[in-house]
């Protein structure tokens, strides 16, 4: 007979290679690990064990298996009695999986403004601030600058004739506005001539603390007594008055 190693006998009888060592070990027979062989004087008793233990280990499953069956036969019987109708999906939390499913509602078309009649700019404007002037979205205003062969950013600045380009594309009007500088006014006006200057009589205001004298000062200069009709002798109004003195007219 020839000689079986350790794993190659715990295999054929279906027991770990441990089992085998072990089992070796208290028929003090020494073995190192499963690549070990068994001696054949050995094999008989080996065999003995194993088998009366696979005996053991089938009967026992004979005798689980039975009751195992009935219940299973008991079980199908029961579920044949349950009443059939709409069963609650846990998965649906408690919900009829038969009833419809609502549809989403389609969304409304979003609302265009309309173009406007003219718009106004100085100097430039960027394709954002046109079309924000335009109540059209930039993106498309890049695609008709595209189209005219100019390529732009939304950030970009535009120059008046890709505006009115773009604008006369819309059928809008545009107009440039231009902006004077009033810190340099000098450029914007001429030094006339003495031929065409013309005298003016001077404008006089006279000022002072209350009851200082400035009505009796104005009373000698249009010969009038209007202090005489105060109360006090202390104006309660303020006026304009105009006095011609030597062929001259004086504003006070």
């Amino acid at each position: 007979m020839s000689k079986i190693r350790v794993y190659e006998y715990a295999k054929k009888h279906n027991v770990s290679s441990k089992a085998v060592i072990d089992k070796l070990k208290e028929m003090n027979i020494e073995v190192s690990n499963h690549m070990a062989t068994i001696e054949d004087n050995s094999l008989p008793k080996l065999d003995q064990t194993f088998a009366s233990k696979g005996n053991n280990e089938s009967k026992a499953s004979t005798t689980n298996n039975k009751p195992a069956s009935k219940n299973t036969a008991g079980k199908t019987r029961d579920n044949n009695k349950k009443p059939s109708g709409p069963r609650n999906n846990k998965r649906n939390g408690g919900r009829n999986t038969n009833q419809k499913r609502t549809q989403p509602q389609p969304q409304a078309p979003r609302k265009v403004k309309e173009l406007p009649e003219k718009i106004t700019f100085v100097d430039s404007l960027t394709v954002a601030e046109l079309g924000k002037k335009l109540h059209r979205d930039p993106s498309e205003i890049v695609k008709k600058l595209f189209l005219l062969g100019t390529m732009a950013t939304i950030n970009q600045s535009l120059d008046k004739d890709a505006i009115e380009l773009i604008c006369a594309d819309y059928g809008v009007e545009v107009e440039e506005e231009i902006v004077i500088d009033t810190t340099d006014l000098e450029t914007y006006f001429t030094e006339d001539g003495d031929d065409n200057l013309s005298e003016r009589p001077p404008v006089v205001t006279i000022m002072g603390h209350v009851d200082h004298g400035k009505t009796t000062l104005l009373d000698s200069i249009r010969n009038t007594k209007v202090t005489a009709g105060e109360a006090g002798g202390i104006t309660q109004h303020i006026g304009a008055y105009q006095v011609e003195e030597n062929g001259k007219r004086l504003h006070s």
